[in-house]
């Protein structure tokens, strides 16, 4: 998929809050944060998903189905789909919003219209075909996206990367402790092999396995966000509408299981 976010200060009054209240009052969503889940037809596949995240502020999101094949040269091996994110200028975000909202829906519209060029963000959805493999080579570890790129959709990118440094380096530092606590603390073969387990042992098995669960949720989510399929659409819509906050907020939340049972792991270990 590929994607467009951005944020809005909306001014009260204004036609954006006017349409935002009218749709709130006729859905009978007075009370807390407002937030909006549009999406697409069949001929026009798209999700669109808007909060206010503090008073008069919007952040949005834009999902549409990618068309054209990412570039062979974005990358050597051809195994990724690169994200490449870039602020939008003034003539790219009038390029843009021209093919987006033409066929969209009066709130689309205007969120798309009004958000200024400099906090109107346009990205894709990256992934990794081979899930299967290692974070650790040598010495030469990978974290985050680096070692399981993922989209956007289960909000574990950022909290997986988080963990990552984390625990790698809190295996390190043990690793460096172990050797500055012997007699041969300037024994290179003995810190080589030290720092090596230390990379082993956060290269677990276990860890990319629960990782990879995440991912798949990740990338299902975001192709149900764009189907052109009508009975997934109808259960978007329904599930949208009758599920409760902390629903929504619970299965998007799951995904941190992974990062709970890394960090035990670590734990159990004596670190």
């Amino acid at each position: 998929q590929v994607c467009w976010w951005g944020k809005l200060n909306v001014t009260p009054g204004d036609e954006i809050d006017r349409e935002v209240k009218r749709i709130a009052e006729e859905r009978n969503m007075q009370d807390g944060n407002i937030a909006h889940m549009v999406f697409g037809t069949k001929d026009n596949p798209f999700s669109f998903f808007t909060c206010e995240v503090r008073k008069n502020m919007y952040t949005w999101l834009l999902t549409m189905e990618k068309k054209e094949a990412p570039l062979a040269s974005s990358n050597e091996s051809n195994d990724l789909t690169r994200r490449g994110g870039t602020t939008l200028d003034a003539g790219d975000k009038q390029r843009d919003i021209t093919k987006l909202v033409a066929n969209s829906n009066k709130l689309v519209k205007l969120f798309m219209e009004e958000t200024p060029a400099e906090d109107f963000t346009h990205s894709g959805f990256f992934d990794r075909a081979n899930l299967n493999l290692g974070y650790v080579d040598g010495l030469v570890a990978l974290l985050g996206d680096a070692a399981h790129p993922q989209s956007p959709m289960m909000g574990q990118g950022a909290n997986m990367a988080m963990v990552d440094g984390y625990v790698v380096a809190t295996r390190l530092s043990s690793a460096f402790k172990k050797n500055g606590s012997t007699e041969h603390n300037n024994d290179h073969t003995l810190m080589s092999s030290n720092i090596h387990q230390a990379l082993v042992d956060f290269n677990s098995k276990k860890r990319r396995k629960e990782n990879n669960v995440v991912i798949r949720k990740a990338r299902k989510y975001g192709q149900w966000w764009c189907s052109r399929n009508g009975f997934v659409r109808w259960v978007l819509r329904t599930a949208t509408k009758f599920m409760s906050g902390s629903m929504i907020f619970g299965e998007v939340l799951s995904g941190d299981k992974s990062n709970e049972q890394f960090l035990a792991a670590m734990n159990e270990d004596g670190l």
